[in-house]
């Protein structure tokens, strides 16, 4: 089974919101956008993300399969196409503990139908499959290893989990399942938060398969931007020094600001912050 290249992904949390901005003639140069292109009509906040995405230079869009992505699925289809970007799927992308237990109610059957709703819809675009997201401890070990192996049989494409930073105990029990190892980083509050990170790199690549960084960033529910900006940035320069060939990548969460944190590489009105300039 062999991967593509992947020195940057976005998870785009804009597929769960929606809004407009003007496409006069100054805002769209503002956002470097070519007014002959996109024309008249409003534009999308998802068109503004895709832009700001190329901008950076990453090379795909990881995605939650939902009913509101459902709602937007054409729309991402085209942009897809005419920009040579690829998507990360997360087919059951429940992080919350009770709603984790609910989807194990759930049949193996009805849990099958699911994956069956989204593998014919998106096909070639998938650079690679996460089945799970964050996954616990009280998780239905036998359907998790059923889903894992359908997955990939219907899709002929690598299959994940993205594990969270600190449950080692559903790491080790399910990493055998996975075709490549990813991960969570969140960690900003400790002792060492750079060793510490690459450490956790380390560990990554001595399971011995392709690794990806599954999400990382600064976890700050409230701006405290200098501190951010400079820990994100250190984090991308640390990945870039990367030299094991089995290092796939990262993925950069999020690419915005939004209202509720300042997780964004760009601020909330499309300014630049110090960690765009590291990327790819």
């Amino acid at each position: 089974m062999t991967f593509r290249s992947i020195p940057g992904v976005l998870l785009c949390r804009i597929l769960l919101t929606r809004g407009y901005l003007r496409r006069d003639e100054r805002t769209l140069k503002i956002m470097g956008m070519d007014p002959a292109i996109y024309g008249d009509k409003p534009l999308t906040e998802f068109e503004k993300e895709f832009e700001l995405t190329k901008s950076l230079q990453l090379n795909a869009f990881r995605v939650f399969c939902s009913f509101d992505f459902y709602k937007v699925l054409n729309e991402l289809q085209g942009l897809l196409k005419s920009s040579g970007l690829g998507l990360i799927p997360v087919i059951f992308p429940q992080f919350e503990h009770e709603r984790q237990v609910k989807l194990w109610q759930m049949t193996i059957a009805e849990l099958k139908f699911w994956v069956d709703q989204w593998v014919p819809k998106l096909g070639d675009t998938v650079l690679f499959w996460e089945v799970f997201n964050e996954l616990y401890d009280d998780a239905d070990p036998q359907k998790v290893k059923e889903l894992m192996e359908y997955t990939r049989s219907k899709t002929k494409k690598p299959v994940t989990i993205s594990f969270h930073q600190d449950r080692d105990s559903v790491f080790d029990q399910y990493i055998n399942l996975c075709d490549i190892t990813s991960r969570h980083w969140y960690k900003w509050a400790t002792m060492n938060p750079y060793s510490d990170f690459q450490n956790r790199l380390k560990d990554m690549a001595s399971i011995g398969k392709p690794f990806i960084l599954s999400e990382f960033g600064f976890w700050a529910p409230q701006p405290k931007e200098g501190c951010q900006h400079s820990y994100t940035a250190n984090l991308l320069h640390i990945m870039k020094e990367q030299e094991n060939p089995n290092f796939l990548g990262y993925i950069a969460h999020c690419i915005k600001d939004s209202p509720y944190d300042s997780w964004g590489y760009f601020t909330r009105d499309n300014k630049p912050k110090l960690a765009t300039h590291l990327f790819p």
